[in-house]
């Protein structure tokens, strides 16, 4: 990919460079100006990087945001250049904040792998969607590995799909290697393949979930509550979820407490709705967060600890839960 993505640029910088500069805004002349830029992507071209660097270093000190990648680029792989990863993040992140989505792409890896900087998987991620937001396929791809495996990310299964199947769409054959292995059947949302789809997926799901695996478990019963592939049938459900969450898949835990809260698929206990909140509240799930805040609001068979509420609710706005601003205005919290 980024081989690739170098000459592409060049010939991009050598097109931009000669519509925009005059012949006066370097010594030399623009026309000398231009045919160095010229010599510097034929030498790129001959493998003569330490020429063609030279050329992407002006334009990189001119604030041109894409040379700036190509210098990162060029840093990180010794081309031209002695490999310097540090140099190699200063113009990564410098193009990527102006919005280059291959240089936030690649200021994501250089966080997931420790290069140049401590490893850092959170700012990975936030790398890895910017670039993902401008559809740049591998960050997508990236993604949705992250969400099906919670590096970085809370495990969720759903992000993974959404991630493969914008990665899958744009082309790319890893991200639909992965969408066919975690989620087969789910590949074309026509109604007849999708019905199709549902049923071979929810087929492929109790396999692995009969196997051990979480994830699989988890999207079980999930197929169970919602009859995907298979009949609704929250006792089915219910089983499959508690043995997602015997193996810590947080979601499955939060729709265990729900599970008790309701009443579906098993009989009615708050206290057991209470303890699966609270066990992926403690673990920053922000739906669990906003429930278990409203049982300290003495709902639920709870009793009422408004100091407690505050406390879950304000975590459970401040990691993106929307309903929780609704609750901390109509109780005003803010009072406590």
């Amino acid at each position: 990919m980024r081989k690739k993505l170098i000459p592409i640029l060049f010939i991009v910088f050598l097109s931009m460079f000669l519509l925009i500069y005059d012949k006066n805004e370097f010594s030399g002349g623009g026309v000398l100006m231009s045919e160095k830029l010229v010599k510097g992507y034929i030498a790129y071209e001959k493998g003569d990087y330490k020429k063609a660097i030279k050329i992407i270093k002006i334009l990189a000190k001119k604030d041109f945001p894409e040379a700036k990648y190509i210098l990162g680029a060029a840093y990180s792989n010794g081309l031209g250049v002695p490999r310097d990863y540090r140099k190699a993040i200063r113009w990564y992140k410098e193009s990527a904040e102006q919005g280059i989505p291959e240089a936030q792409y690649y200021l994501g890896k250089m966080y997931a792998n420790a290069l140049g900087v401590p490893r850092d998987y959170r700012k990975a991620i936030r790398w890895y969607k910017k670039a993902a937001e401008q559809n740049f396929p591998e960050a997508q791809y990236i993604l949705g590995d992250a969400y099906a495996i919670g590096l970085g990310v809370l495990r969720d299964y759903e992000e993974a799909f959404r991630y493969y199947k914008k990665a899958t769409d744009w082309g790319l054959p890893e991200a639909k290697q992965h969408l066919d292995f975690y989620f087969p059947g789910f590949g074309s949302y026509t109604d007849d393949v999708r019905r199709r789809g549902y049923r071979e997926s929810f087929s492929w799901f109790k396999k692995m979930a009969e196997q051990d695996f979480p994830g699989a478990q988890y999207m079980l019963g999930n197929a169970y509550v919602n009859g995907l592939g298979v009949s609704r049938d929250y006792r089915k459900a219910f089983r499959w979820y508690k043995k997602a969450a015997e193996q810590g898949v947080l979601k499955a835990q939060y729709m265990l407490g729900d599970a008790y809260a309701n009443g579906l698929g098993v009989l009615r206990d708050y206290e057991e709705a209470f303890r699966y909140y609270k066990k992926a509240a403690e673990q920053n799930f922000p739906e669990a967060q906003y429930m278990l805040g409203k049982m300290y609001l003495g709902e639920l068979g709870v009793s009422k600890n408004i100091k407690k509420a505050k406390y879950w609710i304000k975590k459970a706005y401040d990691n993106g839960n929307k309903d929780a601003s609704k609750v901390w205005e109509e109780f005003e919290l803010w009072k406590y």
